[in-house]
């Protein structure tokens, strides 16, 4: 399942207005340059890559029929690897719970375990109703076969999955990424109204908590709590619901092109897709008008 220098000279900063009632609107952006990544000035080498696509999709008209009359009232975010991240490698933790079991594993088989498990495990069917175990299941499915790729047990499992479980739900295990407190403050000044759409289960609320930004959102909307993971359009049309405004009047913060970018451009709502490790913030500060902190 988380620095914000990049910075692109070509993006032109909106206004800023504390008045909500006033319009907000997207500053215009030039085609990108056709450089190689390593001709590119040094300040934009990582933002370049989430603006070339960023770029092309406000080009199209989803962002161009708009114009500068376009009002933003709603700003989201997805959580794991934008606001959020994992303090240390899955497999860290995963060996200290182990040790709890008498097995003194390695993290890093554990690590490379984990990794594979996640690339192969299957996205969960869409449901019409919040969904029953809130992902424990596909969680322990995930954990077991971290282990088997690793070569190893832990007995008795299902007490080590519990405890694996509620670890990544205690303080500490997640920091907020460098950069995001601010971010997160200066956009509630400027009043635009704020949310969460991840693919999480309730441990989110937790985690939020534990990091001091749960009470920034007005609105958090977990896959688990939906019955439906991103690029479902479901989480986002409940995410609308909550918020009772137009897709148009939404965009979305996230650092996945297919679960949140496409996820959210399929329903009309913009998007704005950060770079690695969650960097990009101050992108989306010019983005949406905020002065540099």
């Amino acid at each position: 399942m988380d620095t914000d220098s990049r910075r692109f000279e070509s993006f032109q900063r909106g206004e800023a207005t504390a008045n909500a009632d006033q319009r907000r609107t997207f500053p215009r952006v030039p085609s990108v340059p056709a450089v190689g990544l390593a001709d590119a000035d040094p300040l934009a080498v990582f933002f370049l890559r989430s603006l070339r696509s960023f770029a092309a999709i406000i080009s199209t008209p989803v962002f161009g029929g708009y114009g500068n009359s376009q009002m933003l009232k709603v700003i989201t975010f997805d959580a794991g690897n934008t606001l959020i991240r994992l303090s240390r490698p899955v497999g860290v933790t995963y060996a200290e719970v182990a040790k709890q079991f008498g097995a003194n594993l390695n993290p890093i088989d554990l690590e490379h375990g984990f990794r594979a498990a996640w690339k192969t495990a299957p996205r969960l069917p869409d449901l019409p109703e919040p969904r029953s175990d809130d992902g424990r299941t596909w969680w322990r499915d995930v954990v077991l076969q971290t282990l088997e790729n690793a070569r190893v047990e832990v007995e008795p499992f299902d007490d080590f999955f519990d405890a694996v479980y509620q670890e990544f739900a205690l303080p500490g295990v997640w920091r907020l990424e460098p950069g995001a407190l601010e971010l997160l403050e200066d956009l509630r000044s400027a009043e635009f109204r704020l949310g969460i759409i991840s693919n999480f289960d309730r441990r989110l609320f937790e985690i939020l908590r534990h990091v001091g930004i749960s009470d920034l959102f007005e609105q958090i909307v977990v896959s688990s709590q939906v019955g439906a993971e991103k690029p479902s359009p479901r989480i986002f049309q409940e995410a609308l619901r909550r918020f009772a405004v137009e897709p148009a009047e939404l965009l979305h913060v996230g650092d996945d092109e297919k679960a949140d970018g496409a996820g959210a451009r399929a329903l009309g709502i913009q998007a704005f897709i950060l770079g690695l490790a969650g960097s990009g913030l101050r992108g989306l500060r010019e983005l949406v008008g905020l002065a540099a902190p």
